[in-house]
């Protein structure tokens, strides 16, 4: 005898991992996309700076990280089903 109420929970905790794997590739795609420019890279850690008082070099490593957080954090399978 199966729990519906837990069958339910399972089924939604799929489709949330799902959708967050799914918005993680997309993030990292998009900071790889912003990283190809320099001028815009300088730009937002001028401006980024300016706005928050962290130093550029915390900037950049959080920077880096986002266009890698598909590497960091999802299974190779789900890499490469792009």
């Amino acid at each position: 005898m199966s729990d519906p109420t837990a069958e339910a929970l399972a089924e939604a905790l799929a489709e949330l991992t799902e959708e967050l794997a799914e918005n993680i590739e997309q993030l990292a795609s998009a900071f790889r996309v912003f990283d190809k420019s320099r001028v815009h890279r300088r730009a937002i850690l001028l401006l980024l700076r300016a706005a928050t008082g962290v130093s550029k070099t915390n900037i950049s490593k959080v920077l880096d990280a986002a266009s890698r957080l598909d590497l960091i954090f999802l299974k190779p399978k789900r890499k490469a089903k792009k």
